[in-house]
């Protein structure tokens, strides 16, 4: 009888939503497996375990990904990278990316533009990712805004500033792990200097003999 009593109040404290399982003497919760964590960060949704898609209009921060069954055009928060080519309605932002980057061609701001895309594609395509999002969209289209960490941590964001392919420019929110705008912004520009002083990606195009 005592047995048929303590099953009936174990199904009962894991139906009722809680963990059996304690800590030995403290009360708390065991901390769950990471395979099993929940899919959100604060206010922001995590996509674990999604996929590049490649697509014609992928670019270095704007690119289809899916998860779970479903696919998803993504927007990264902070950064820009130059337009892939040339065209009437893009020709006034590729001019101003060209002068961001201390006044090259736009032949030349598409190619970085070019090479930025590779550059996202190689590292999404040859490791995991996560993408943190609000689903926020972007100037009433269907892409969402968001950031993508990749295995070791790296914000994909931060890699494209360091390397020279993306201007700091676009709309900016606090990052999943805790740092406001100004201070994420403030690391960036940093990485951007960095950049600039190695003459990387862009800012080489134009950069003294012997900085390049």
């Amino acid at each position: 009888m005592l047995v048929i009593l303590v099953l009936v109040l174990m199904t009962w404290w894991t139906r009722s939503g809680e963990p059996f399982l304690k800590e030995a003497g403290v009360g708390s919760p065991v901390q769950a497996p990471s395979a099993v964590t929940p899919s959100v960060k604060g206010d922001y949704q995590v996509l674990r375990g999604a996929r590049l898609i490649s697509h014609r209009s992928n670019d270095g921060d704007s690119f289809h990904i899916s998860h779970d069954g479903r696919d998803y055009e993504m927007r990264l928060y902070y950064v820009d990278c130059p337009e892939k080519y040339i065209a009437k309605h893009n020709a006034k932002r590729l001019g101003h990316q060209a002068r961001y980057f201390g006044g090259i061609g736009l032949d030349e701001a598409v190619g970085v533009g070019l090479e930025a895309r590779e550059f996202t594609r190689g590292l999404l395509e040859e490791g995991s990712f996560e993408v943190f999002t609000r689903w926020e969209g972007v100037y009433g289209n269907e892409r969402h805004y968001c950031f993508v960490i990749l295995r070791d941590g790296t914000h994909l964001s931060e890699l494209l500033v360091e390397e020279g392919l993306a201007r700091i420019y676009t709309k900016g929110e606090p990052t999943p792990d805790g740092r406001k705008v100004k201070e994420f912004k403030k690391h960036l520009k940093e990485l951007e200097y960095r950049a600039k002083k190695a003459a990387r990606g862009a800012w080489g195009i134009n950069a003294p003999a012997g900085r390049s």
